[in-house]
């Protein structure tokens, strides 16, 4: 009987032992927590219709601020920025510089540097432009 009892413990370690790396993680793994229960979201409509429209903003006053990099023109105070009139302006524009609208002028006026006493006939800068 005593060798019954010793048998049996050598079997129970061995069915214990790992036979590889991956047994042996999951023997060495940590047990796994039971997930929070969380109420579900119901996709019937409620009776109370404000409980439909959770996450949704129905601020009529609401006046949006204007950041100082976005043009006035495609700006709305009540409605924000114009999307639509801001890709349409840009599609444009491309259309333009693509058909070769959007060339540099042959002479530019310069008077203005006198007046700010700028050499304009020794600086780099003002040569390369006239």
């Amino acid at each position: 009987m005593a060798e019954e009892g010793q048998q049996q413990e050598t079997e129970k370690t061995e069915e214990q032992k790992p036979n590889g790396l991956v047994d042996e993680a999951r023997q060495n793994a940590p047990e796994e927590e039971a997930p929070v229960e969380q109420d579900p979201i119901s996709h019937v409509a409620s009776e109370k219709p404000e409980e439909d429209k959770l996450g949704e903003v129905e601020d009529e006053d609401e006046t949006f601020e204007r950041p100082d990099y976005f043009p006035e023109k495609f700006w709305d105070e009540k409605e924000g920025p114009d999307i639509e009139a801001l890709v349409k302006s840009y599609t444009e524009i491309q259309k333009k510089m693509s058909q070769g609208k959007g060339k540099a002028p042959e002479n530019y006026d310069v008077n203005f540097l006198k007046e700010q006493q700028v050499d304009i006939d020794n600086d780099p800068l003002v040569k390369g432009s006239l």
